[in-house]
C-alpha cells in the first residue's frame, strides 16, 4: 500500500464526503429554509409571550408599588401614635411641632421618644435649644417647662 492510499483513507474517514448533485445554500437562504416558517406558524405564540410578559411587568409594578405605599404607611405610624396620644394628653399642635422638631434633629427614632420620661424631654430640649439664639433658647425652655408641667405633674 502506498502512502497516498493511507493519506486518502485517512481523509475518507474524517472529511465528510460532500455530494455534489445537492444545491449548495448560502447563509441566508440556509436561514430562510430553517425559520422562515416561524413568521407564519409561530408568530402568534410569540405574540401570547409578548403579552405574557407585558402582564407579569405590570404585575411586577404593582406589587413594588403596594409594598411602597405599605412600608410608607407604616413609617409613618409612629408619628400618627405620637399625634394622638399627644392630643389625649392635651398638648396642642404648637407643642406637637416643637417635640417634633426637637426630636428629629436630636436624630431621635421618634417624638415619643420625649414623652417617656420628664428627664429625657429636659435633656434633648435642652441640647436642641443650645444651638438657639438666646431669646429663642429662652422662650423654647419656657415651653418645654410649661409641657413638663402638664405631662408629669
Amino acid at each position: 500500500m502506498s502512502q497516498s492510499t493511507v493519506m486518502m483513507s485517512i481523509a475518507n474517514v474524517f472529511i465528510p464526503a460532500v455530494n455534489v448533485d445537492q444545491p449548495r445554500y448560502g447563509g441566508l437562504e440556509r436561514a430562510n429554509e430553517l425559520f422562515g416558517q416561524w413568521n407564519t406558524q409561530h408568530s402568534f405564540e410569540f405574540r401570547w409571550l409578548g403579552v405574557a410578559l407585558a402582564v407579569l411587568a405590570v404585575i411586577l409594578l404593582i406589587a413594588a408599588i403596594s409594598r411602597r405605599l405599605r412600608e410608607r404607611r407604616l413609617r409613618s405610624q409612629p408619628l400618627a401614635t405620637f399625634h394622638r396620644l399627644a392630643s389625649e394628653v392635651g398638648v396642642n399642635l404648637r407643642d406637637q411641632w416643637l417635640l417634633m422638631t426637637i426630636a428629629r434633629r436630636q436624630a431621635l427614632p421618634s417624638p415619643l421618644t420625649l414623652l417617656l420620661s420628664r428627664a429625657t424631654l429636659h435633656h434633648h430640649a435642652r441640647a436642641y435649644a443650645q444651638h438657639l439664639h438666646p431669646g429663642r433658647r429662652l422662650r423654647v425652655m419656657r415651653r418645654v417647662a410649661a409641657l413638663r408641667q402638664l405631662l408629669y405633674s
